[in-house]
């Protein structure tokens, strides 16, 4: 007893789930989609089987008035050429919804002819098939839930009886009494046929949609993170323009560090547990991937700043702590936003521009803390090569020189890069290096030797305030300038070095230029290789001859 009440639970939840009155509500607007569709093979099979039927009405003999009958068959025809001929002009004027009622239109306009002609205008002792063959065909076309299809169906099947029954005479004249039963055995036989047919090609239909809609979000979701991806973005902009909107940019922390220490397996695990974050709290339909570790929400339920100040603060009290196996971190973010009204595409990615500059902006403040300000159509986003905050996190900076770690230079650099790319600006990794620094430790000892190190860092900062320095490992370092300074700075540099050891130590220096789409790491190797090149390539750039060595 327990097994059959089981497997009638699971018809019943398979009904409730996969029928056609649950499948297609859910895909209403991409089922409207297939009926605006279908309806062109509609008419182009109507003017077949109208084709058809006129022509093969000339081989059946008619009674007297057979001008009527053949004004029906033309009729039918008619319609069909008119519709044809307004599907172009009026295809993309017409929504889709309305679609499927045109569609009955056309198809009750059919019947109603096909049964006065089968019925009235027909030989009683001819057996009509022309109501028949339309009632299997047209209805395949539209899609619809099975019981207004049965409705329909139903009504012109004894719409069809009623004309068939007294165009014969019955029931006073029971001449073609055998012929009437006929026509009902032949009814029912193609009506059952025609439902049933029906059902099934609307449910492979409905299963096309599925399995294209179910693609279709494959290719929307960002694979790692399981948020919606850059993709996704792009499509969903029309619905972002014209209406308040708040756009928010995240980024994780030190995430290339995390990626370092712990792996890639580990920093994935990081992205989906920031991305179910952000869903929880903006909701998974306005959560976006937008490349790497940062994150984009586009939401117009947050309306103001006091909202979005208030929705922030929870999330960041929240937090994230990371936790795989005996790997226990607190992981954090920053974030920049805007908020206002973007009225068009471009307004939008500007938005998202603004965004991404506060979110830098936090980032620079000490990080795990957020940015922004109202959307300002007419801010132009300025450029952060020479205007880079020194961190307050030690763990960022070099102990003995107070420069740059290697691995935040590196992230730094991609983050200016990305956001302040000016190509006629020229703007240079820049690596400098004393040539005989061992030697000079042999010599001197170490203690002076990070003494060196300390003055020749002194000299970079003096030299460039404010801008990317970073002391590497050794006597290497690299700086992140535009082509301008490095020419006015190079050689003023190198002579100081030399008068502050006496000249037994000569400065190093290579250049790689850098493209919208450098990658940092390969820059920063390219320019120590090119550090080969030796003073006096840097000497002919002094004299205003700069060029690119290919390494």
């Amino acid at each position: 007893m327990a097994e059959k009440s089981s497997v009638w639970h699971k018809i019943v939840s398979l009904f409730k789930t996969r029928s056609q009155f649950v499948l297609i509500p859910r895909y209403r607007e991409q089922v409207a989609e297939a009926n605006k569709r279908d309806y062109f093979l509609l008419l182009l099979t109507a003017l077949v089987l109208n084709s058809a039927i006129l022509v093969s009405r000339i081989w059946i003999p008619g009674r007297e008035n057979s001008v009527a009958k053949w004004i029906l068959s033309g009729s039918q025809l008619g319609l069909t050429l008119l519709a044809l001929c307004l599907y172009p002009p009026f295809k993309n004027r017409i929504p889709a919804k309305h679609y499927l009622w045109i569609g009955y239109l056309f198809v009750a306009i059919n019947f109603v002819t096909t049964i006065l002609s089968g019925t009235y205008y027909l030989s009683p002792d001819r057996e009509s098939f022309s109501f028949l063959l339309v009632s299997i065909v047209y209805p395949i076309f539209l899609v619809d839930v099975p019981w207004r299809k049965f409705l329909f169906l139903f009504v012109f099947a004894t719409a069809f009886s009623f004309c068939d029954f007294y165009g014969m005479g019955l029931p006073g004249d029971r001449t073609y009494y055998s012929i009437f039963v006929i026509d009902m055995a032949h009814q029912l036989e193609f009506l059952s046929a025609s439902y049933i047919l029906q059902y099934l090609m609307a449910y492979l239909n409905i299963l096309g949609i599925e399995s294209f809609e179910r693609t279709k979000q494959v290719a929307r979701i960002h694979q790692v993170s399981a948020l919606l991806n850059r993709t996704a973005l792009l499509e969903d902009t029309p619905f972002y323009l014209n209406r308040p909107v708040a756009v928010l940019m995240f980024d994780i922390d030190h995430f290339k560090s995390f990626n370092d220490i712990y792996g890639h397996p580990l920093g994935d695990k990081v992205l989906e547990q920031m991305g179910e974050k952000l869903k929880s709290y903006f909701g998974e339909n306005h959560a976006y991937s937008y490349g790497g570790d940062e994150f984009l929400i586009a939401t117009p339920e947050l309306k103001s700043e006091e909202e979005i100040k208030e929705r922030l603060n929870a999330l960041f009290n929240d937090g994230i702590e990371f936790q795989d196996g005996e790997h226990k971190v607190d992981i954090t973010f920053s974030c920049g936003y805007v908020y206002g009204i973007a009225k068009d595409p471009a307004s939008f990615e500007k938005m998202n521009s603004q965004a991404d500059s506060y979110l830098y902006e936090a980032k620079d403040k000490g990080r795990n803390g957020y940015a922004g300000a109202p959307y300002d159509p007419d801010k132009k986003r300025t450029g952060v090569l020479n205007t880079f905050t020194h961190p307050t996190d030690k763990a960022l900076v070099d102990p003995v020189t107070k420069l740059l770690t290697p691995i935040y230079f590196r992230e730094k650099g991609a983050e200016m890069l990305h956001t302040s790319f000016e190509e006629e600006k020229k703007p240079l990794i820049v690596f400098y290096s004393l040539s005989d620094y061992a030697d000079y430790i042999d010599e001197n000892g170490k203690e002076k030797g990070e003494a060196l190190l300390k003055n020749v860092a002194s000299s970079l900062e003096a030299v460039y305030p404010n801008a990317l320095l970073c002391h590497s490992s050794g006597s290497h370092f690299y700086a992140f300038i535009e082509e301008k300074t490095f020419l006015k700075t190079v050689n003023p540099l190198i002579d100081e070095v030399e008068l502050l050891t006496k000249e037994k130590q000569t400065f190093r220096v290579g250049v790689y230029y850098l493209k919208k789409d450098s990658p940092i790491d390969v820059a920063c190797s390219k320019a120590r290789l090119s550090s080969i090149l030796g003073r006096s390539y840097l000497k002919e750039i002094g004299q205003g001859k700069p060029k690119e060595e290919k390494i």
